[in-house]
């Protein structure tokens, strides 16, 4: 059963952790039986008189499998994958963590560009966890590493390739999780230029939309496959009606504004009525929800190309509907993604837009502690 012909390929941006320079894949490996410094061969056995000789092919030592490097930076990413459960607590998933994780890693050893992004995501994790900058660095060289090697294992598998049914899992699986590490990646940058934050936030909507492009070109595989109850979990929470108010005042602006084009206002109130139903969940529902945050992963991936653009441009209405997101973000601020980067957006969109326009932002400037500029 075959699906529709679908470009997949991802372009990164020079800025971007996947197109860093200068970064080897290769990390430092042990090889069994080998010493440091011996020969490239593995020592010979001594010759034992009067014994029967054995098949050649009976000698695990000359199994060429058992030459092969052992690479124990990659084994830690591994143990850490299985074990670290708050690393997907921005998504929904049926089941628990260790069995999803372990059907992922089944997934990579078939399709290696899910196993490089799946360790590469490990890597950014541990880089996020840990305090001291020189080992957080390292964690972060190897993820940019693991993730440059899985977009071009990806790429070159996929380049104009059709989709079917023994490849959507794999590239669904790959995409999504390539889209959680560059929302990672640009929710930590802390430069206070907002032109560099809006440049990096449309290239991760991008990355994102890549996600919905992929499940859309096979989204009737995809329903049959082990994936569909994960993806109707997701889409059932998506398209809920919304039932607070959070978002009534920022409502109330895109109706009384000028110079916004029908489509712009209309993918401006989209992007508001997504972010009322992360509200609805993260200020309203049970705090063992697993969807309570899902929108703030969501809500990009489902951006249009048109209010991308409006941010792109820095229009004040699309600014607006971002500050509010960044209240969205400040609600999540205990999470390893998150942290202080919704407090970090809401102070640069301020600061831009002005006195003006804090009518407007007046609910989330009252619910976020925002410094009077960014550091």
């Amino acid at each position: 059963m075959s699906g529709r012909q679908a470009d997949c390929r991802y372009t990164p941006r020079e800025t971007d952790s996947i197109s860093t320079p200068g970064v080897s894949s290769h990390e430092p490996s042990v090889s069994p039986g080998r010493s440091h410094g011996s020969s490239d061969h593995p020592p010979s056995p001594a010759p034992s008189m009067g014994a029967p000789e054995r098949p050649v092919a009976h000698e695990p030592f000359l199994d060429p499998s058992l030459h092969e490097s052992v690479n124990l930076s990659h084994t830690e990413l591994y143990v850490h994958l299985l074990r670290g459960k708050e690393m997907f607590n921005l998504s929904e998933y049926p089941g628990d963590y260790t069995s999803n994780i372990a059907r992922g890693l089944e997934i990579g050893v078939s399709f290696p560009y899910v196993l490089h992004q799946l360790l590469a995501y490990s890597s950014r994790h541990l880089a996020a966890l840990h305090s001291h900058p020189e080992q957080s660095a390292i964690y972060t060289r190897r993820a940019v590493a693991l993730q440059t090697r899985a977009v071009s294992l990806f790429n070159a598998t996929h380049a104009a390739a059709e989709v079917d049914a023994s490849n959507c899992v794999p590239a669904v699986l790959f995409s999504a999780t390539l889209s959680h590490h560059v929302l990672v990646d640009t929710l930590a940058v802390r430069d206070g230029d907002l032109d560099a934050f809006l440049a990096r936030w449309v290239h991760c909507t991008h990355v994102h939309r890549g996600v919905y492009s992929v499940a859309m070109a096979s989204w009737p595989l995809l329903m049959e496959s082990e994936m569909g109850p994960l993806l109707a979990m997701q889409r059932g929470f998506t398209s809920r009606v919304p039932r607070g108010d959070d978002c009534a005042r920022a409502r109330a602006m895109l109706d009384a504004a000028d110079g916004l084009t029908a489509d712009e206002r209309e993918a401006c109130r989209e992007a508001l009525r997504r972010l009322q139903i992360g509200f609805d969940a993260a200020l309203w529902e049970d705090e063992q929800a697993k969807h309570r945050y899902q929108m703030i992963f969501s809500w990009v991936m489902m951006a249009s190309p048109v209010f991308a653009a409006l941010l792109a441009a820095k229009r004040p209405q699309a600014l607006v509907v971002l500050g509010y997101y960044a209240w969205l973000l400040h609600c999540a601020r205990h999470l390893w993604q998150v942290r202080d980067s919704g407090a970090y957006i809401l102070a640069m969109i301020a600061a831009y837009l002005g006195p003006e326009w804090d009518h407007w932002l007046e609910q989330p400037m009252a619910q976020v502690p925002v410094p009077a500029c960014p550091e």
